[in-house]
């Protein structure tokens, strides 16, 4: 995960909230709750 990620992923986890983003695989380990919006 890049650094940039990382912050991305840190700061949803930290306010409790939902991260929509296109690269879901970038994410999936970080046990956050993903939204793809381009999937609905």
């Amino acid at each position: 995960m890049s650094t940039a990620d990382g912050m991305i992923a840190a700061i949803a986890r930290v306010n409790g909230g939902r991260l929509a983003t296109r690269n879901l695989s970038d994410f999936r380990e970080t046990g956050l709750d993903l939204i793809s919006p381009w999937e609905f």
